[in-house]
């Protein structure tokens, strides 16, 4: 018997590995297709949670998401890119100086960009005081930045609006896009998210999941022949793994369609309230 249900039908677990998906869109979205269909009864329906969950942490907190920045000076707007990998506040900076370095010609000016310990903030300096310079908003490494763009210079300075943050995503999105599942997101949309992931471990290391409770959601799909799955970060954005895998189960309850008693017994008071009314209105009528 099922756990949560009241049905003749048993729970079913599914359980699946990244790397014997039958189908990879990328490392973090996968497909299945199940030998044998689940399907249910109609008098029954279907719930189902992520029972477990196991991930190699082998995604950088620099990747092709926010390794762009772009900067305006002199007349002329440079675009560049950063090789995705882990870096460090001191790497980050390191690295963005070598970069501008390469275009001290186009900008007018040589810019170099440290990292404040004491406040947590980056500075940016030009040696040509009287050069102003923008930071635009096609720069997508603002949060480890801690920026709020654009940023103009001030006799050659820019400090980070906010704290930098390079801890990367604090959280992994699990989500199941084919099953009907009508979670929300922050702006109210559905989005098929049956479970948030707190990262809790080191890179390199396996990042676990096992839920105590488990929180069951219904499905819309009354037959089930393929599970497609996908992982996000907390910008909704795939986790790009660099050929790391993930594994996890499903577990499904089956449960008895519940009838919708309290509607109902309210349109049959409705009912009796309107007849009434056309009672009394027949009664006024006949005594006038």
């Amino acid at each position: 018997m099922s756990i949560l249900g009241d049905s003749h039908l048993g729970s079913i677990s599914v359980f699946l590995q990244s790397d014997k998906a039958d189908e990879s869109i990328s490392d973090s979205h996968k497909i299945w297709y199940l030998e044998e269909l689940i399907d249910t009864e109609p008098h029954l329906n279907m719930l189902i949670a992520l029972t477990s969950f196991e991930l190699a942490y082998s995604f950088y907190n620099i990747n092709k998401h926010n390794n762009t920045f772009e900067i305006s000076a002199n007349g002329n707007t440079i675009n560049f890119t950063i090789e995705s990998k882990n870096y460090t506040a001191q790497q980050l900076a390191t690295e963005l100086t070598s970069q501008l370095a390469l275009r001290t010609a186009s900008l007018g000016q040589t810019i170099i960009l440290s990292y404040n310990t004491q406040e947590l903030k980056f500075d940016f300096s030009s040696d040509q005081l009287n050069i102003p310079y923008t930071i635009t908003t096609n720069t997508t490494m603002t949060r480890e930045l801690g920026l709020i763009l654009p940023l103009v210079s001030s006799s050659g300075k820019i400090t980070s609006n906010k704290i930098a943050n390079l801890s990367g995503t604090s959280s992994i999105y699990f989500k199941i896009n084919n099953l009907g599942i009508r979670n929300r997101d922050s702006r109210g949309k559905t989005d098929g998210n049956i479970q948030k992931i707190n990262v809790n471990s080191n890179f390199g290391e396996y990042i676990f999941y096992d839920s105590t409770e488990s929180i069951y959601y219904p499905l819309t799909n009354r037959t089930i022949t393929k599970i497609e799955a996908s992982l996000t970060d907390m910008n909704s954005n795939e986790l790009i793994m660099n050929g790391g895998d993930f594994s996890f189960t499903l577990t499904i309850h089956f449960q008895k369609v519940r009838e919708n008693i309290i509607p109902r017994r309210f349109l049959l008071d409705m009912l009796k309230m309107e007849l009434q009314d056309e009672e009394k209105n027949e009664n006024v009528k006949s005594e006038k």
